[in-house]
């Protein structure tokens, strides 16, 4: 699992809005998702947790401390 805490179709604000979170510490991914309409957008994630309950407990923790939802992903 893992912390999903954006989705953009610009792959520029993407990448910018990553590498906000790697500078504040944390370990971002971008991955690129085609949609069933065929469009693409770049998830931007965090985290690598073992079970959905240490994922939702992170994000938890995330959104208080950052002030931004996340959504807990299987990976």
């Amino acid at each position: 699992y893992a912390l999903q805490i954006g989705a953009f179709s610009d792959k520029a604000n993407a990448r910018s809005f990553r590498e906000h979170w790697q500078e504040k510490g944390y370990d971002a991914t971008m991955k690129k998702i085609k949609t069933k309409d065929n469009k693409i957008l770049y998830k931007i994630f965090i985290g690598s947790f073992e079970s959905r309950e240490e994922a939702s407990k992170a994000a938890r923790s995330f959104s208080t401390k950052e002030h931004l939802q996340t959504i807990p992903v299987r990976r």
